[in-house]
């Protein structure tokens, strides 16, 4: 049906449009229905999107192969249709849901508040904010990483294949290790468990730029998937924790967005550092960058405590 690059750019447009649309609407319902265990099942999600992306390279390309675009997108609409059959399936609410969920619209509207005014009270709200940042910055390093980790392995003569290995076990600990984590979390605090993350991945990322070795590149690089795990296990149930009600699918949004923008700044951000000096440089500044998020994570959790012991 697709003619020409202009239509092609509407349709981007309108899965880009759906894709920011289902994500926190997605992860709001699961915190929703999530009494103790949120941050188990909003892990749990995560790492199912994770495996989608992962094998959604491999389907595409081999579809494209035996049948061209006309086919990739064929099995892109029936995992969609699948998708939203399963939606009405699950998550068909009852009558009293229903019923609640109304009174609380029905409560939020009659504050007679504008869509900007809500935004920015949501803008300022300073818990969330943090929260946001915290993800901004760890995919802002996870996005840079991806990018200059194969230059940097190249340069240290790494055979292409097990680069490419190396990243598969990464991303294969953090599928298998975020729902744990998330599961800790949960039980032990959202902070404490991403202060331990925050500082894993700094330690492991200032060895990484220091150390020229192979052999010390491979634990490294797993050790970097399990605190990376740490931290995006533990941010999303907390922006949930600390949404005001009725904000929540709005909450998790703004921290998604904030999420999208790390990532998207932290390829050409550190591409340009290691361009301009060297890619250990380059590693060594997401390490920096890890190192202040956590001072700042100890902070917060040291205020909560005295917080605490004041109530």
């Amino acid at each position: 049906m697709i003619h020409d690059p202009l239509q092609l750019g509407v349709v981007r447009f309108y899965h880009g449009f759906a894709t920011a649309a289902f994500g926190p609407v997605a992860m709001a319902t699961i915190a929703a229905f999530s009494s103790k265990n949120t941050g188990e099942n909003l892990s749990l999600y995560s790492s199912a999107t994770i495996i989608g992306r992962a094998l959604a390279p491999t389907v595409g390309g081999t579809a494209y192969q035996a049948g061209g675009y006309v086919r990739v997108y064929l099995i892109a609409g029936i995992a969609g249709i699948l998708a939203l059959t399963f939606a009405i399936r699950f998550f068909h609410k009852s009558k009293d849901t229903e019923n609640k969920e109304a009174a609380k619209v029905k409560k939020y509207k009659a504050e007679n508040i504008s869509f900007f005014k809500k935004l920015w009270r949501l803008l300022n709200y300073r818990p969330l904010l943090l929260v946001g940042i915290l993800e901004a910055c760890s995919y802002f390093a996870y996005g840079a990483f991806e990018m200059v980790f194969p230059l940097y392995a190249k340069q240290l003569y790494m055979p292409t294949g097990e680069i490419g290995i190396l990243l598969g076990i990464q991303l294969v600990g953090i599928i298998l290790f975020k729902p744990l984590f998330g599961r800790a979390s949960d039980q032990f605090g959202r902070l404490p468990m991403m202060v331990t993350g925050l500082l894993t991945c700094s330690i492991s990322f200032f060895l990484l730029a220091l150390l020229k070795s192979t052999f010390a590149i491979i634990p490294l690089i797993f050790i970097y998937g399990l605190g990376f795990a740490l931290i995006t296990a533990s941010t999303s149930a907390l922006a949930a924790d600390v949404a005001h009600e009725g904000q929540l699918g709005a909450s998790l949004g703004i921290m998604s967005t904030l999420m999208d923008v790390g990532q998207t700044f932290g390829p050409p951000v550190i591409g340009g550092i290691s361009d301009i000096y060297s890619y250990s440089v380059g590693i060594g500044v997401l390490a920096i960058i890890f190192l202040i998020a956590a001072i700042g994570c100890i902070i917060a959790l040291i205020n909560q405590h005295k917080t605490k012991q004041v109530a």
